[in-house]
């Protein structure tokens, strides 16, 4: 009857180990120009565990921290996908780190992963999706909301490129240069007024020579005074 008891103990305290409750219950990935995957999650635990099992999203990962609600790191151990996290009473864990799910070929970025929880996605700036497996839960901008399961998503990036514009001002012609990875169409000028328009949201370097625009302070920009 004695070694009963104990097996029922060690069971209990097994399964206690494993209690985790996962917040909002989804992951953060965001893609960066340098083309790195970064993940991030937020996990609340019970505070009566010493230990939580969590699922991350690729066994190549680099950079982890996993820190409790004092931001005192907390040890981990990785097995697999499988990450454990001494958690020792936290009730709060913020974990990061850097995952190998993206890959890049002739011009397409391609972003490959398994996740039990759902995701969200969020691609560098002048994103163009090329392909997704999944429905979207909901898509901002660059962001996408991924429901769980094996996600499979391509996309490009739109190259920065310069367009040059010639303008006449009192007899002579001048050189304007545009610089963006936005799309310009539809660029007309005079000595005035120099117009074009901007297809995407991007920043635009326009050099403009001095003859051109003699005094900075009396420019506007979409009707609106300028600060240099």
């Amino acid at each position: 009857m004695k070694l009963q008891i104990i097996v029922i103990l060690l069971a209990t305290v097994g399964i206690v180990a494993g209690v985790a409750q996962l917040g909002d219950e989804q992951i953060f990935i965001t893609v960066t120009t340098e083309g790195k995957a970064k993940i991030s999650q937020s996990i609340f635990p019970e505070t009566f565990v010493s230990t939580i099992d969590v699922q991350i999203v690729s066994e190549n990962i680099s950079n982890l921290l996993a820190i409790d609600e004092k931001n005192i790191i907390l040890g981990t151990t990785q097995d697999d996908k499988l990450l454990k996290i001494a958690t020792l009473g936290a009730s709060a864990v913020d974990l990061k780190y850097n995952a190998d799910i993206l890959s890049y070929e002739s011009g397409i970025f391609k972003l490959k992963y398994s996740s039990e929880l759902k995701s969200k996605v969020d691609l560098p700036p002048l994103s163009k999706l090329v392909s997704l497996n999944t429905i979207p839960i909901e898509i901002t901008d660059e962001e996408y909301v991924l429901p769980p399961g094996d996600i499979s998503l391509s996309f490009s990036i739109r190259p920065v490129t310069s367009k040059e514009f010639i303008i006449p001002v009192d007899q002579s012609e001048y050189k304007i240069e545009a610089i963006s990875a936005a799309k310009i169409e539809q660029f007309s000028a005079n000595a005035d007024e120099i117009q074009f328009i901007i297809k995407d949201k991007a920043i635009v370097l326009t050099i403009i020579p001095t003859p051109v625009m003699a005094n900075p302070n009396d420019v506007l920009l979409n009707g609106e005074e300028v600060e240099f």
